[in-house]
């Protein structure tokens, strides 16, 4: 594949991502019908409220909690048609994540570790 078009594949999709948690008697819809694809050039912001589900949508896309219905696909890979080992395998190989921790910054770990 040539560099041009490397630029434009998708490596992240989701595809009618539904995630539905049951608390108490109730059933509680946290992502409805979700579609989203990410090239290799894009940078993604991904914003909202509190209880939007950003985290629960992160979590799928990491393979951590698997989506009610739909299907994500890394790479050209359904991760939920993997096994919890063989995709903690392939997030430690394949997938790169930071969470945002305010306390990072603030204790100094940060600027002790990258200046």
């Amino acid at each position: 594949m040539s560099e041009e078009l490397k630029k434009h594949e998708v490596i992240i999709s989701v595809k009618d991502v539904d995630k539905n948690f049951i608390v108490g008697k109730n059933d509680i819809v946290a992502l409805k019908k979700v579609s989203l694809d990410v090239r290799a050039t894009d940078f993604i912001i991904l914003y909202g409220p509190s209880g939007c589900g950003k985290s629960t949508l992160f979590n799928i896309i990491l393979g951590l909690d698997k989506p009610t219905k739909g299907e994500v696909v890394i790479r050209d890979t359904k991760i939920y048609n993997m096994d919890d080992d063989e995709r903690s395998t392939f997030r430690s190989k394949k997938i790169g994540m930071i969470y945002q921790m305010p306390y990072w910054i603030k204790s100094g770990l940060i600027d002790k570790k990258c200046w």
